[in-house]
């Protein structure tokens, strides 16, 4: 599948998350939770740099996937179904045009931790995936001490590929961190 048709399957339902395609609408609420959370997010996201972590990265961010030239990357904001809310920012980033390998990761505003939100928003796309035969494998990675990723990987049923050995800077301390990576068959 590429791009364009994986986004006309959206949006999608779970029981109390709704999953839809990130607009630049959508800029100043991911904006306000990044900032929320800001050091969290700086310790663990490698996009989490200074300029990235500013309005104007996440309006970058958005007017980026929202382009006509981009043909691998597709953004997903995951809110409240109820009140709107930004609970979860993930998406799905084709490694090739067909997506036939995917990339993804994704983040959890503050507030929403402990609420199984993060396992229910990740399992409506995998979902997704499976049901529409998006892809053939789904690749992700944490880094070292990021307990509740390594956890939440394991529950969706990713399984571990690969360690590298500080080979990330964390953006909050500058601690050179393992990568920690895993894969799910589709």
């Amino acid at each position: 599948m590429n791009r364009q048709e994986i986004e006309r399957l959206f949006p999608i339902e779970t029981t109390r998350l709704l999953l839809r395609l990130a607009t630049l609408d959508d800029a100043t609420l991911i904006q306000t939770a990044k900032e929320s959370y800001a050091d969290v997010l700086r310790r663990w996201m490698s996009w989490s740099s200074d300029e990235n972590m500013s309005l104007q990265g996440t309006i970058d961010y958005l007017e980026m996937a929202n382009s006509d030239e981009n043909t691998r990357c597709i953004a997903i904001l995951v809110v409240d179904k109820e009140t709107g809310a930004h609970v979860l920012s993930t998406g799905l980033d084709g490694e090739d045009d067909d997506f036939q390998i995917i990339s993804t990761g994704w983040w959890l505003s503050a507030g929403h931790e402990g609420k199984g939100l993060a396992f229910e928003g990740m399992q409506g796309l995998i979902n997704l995936c499976r049901q529409h035969a998006i892809c053939q494998k789904i690749i992700s990675s944490y880094y070292e001490g990021n307990d509740r990723s390594q956890k939440l990987m394991e529950r969706l049923g990713f399984q571990h590929t690969n360690t590298k050995i500080k080979t990330h800077r964390c953006h909050l301390n500058g601690e050179m961190m393992d990568e920690i990576e895993y894969e799910m068959v589709i």
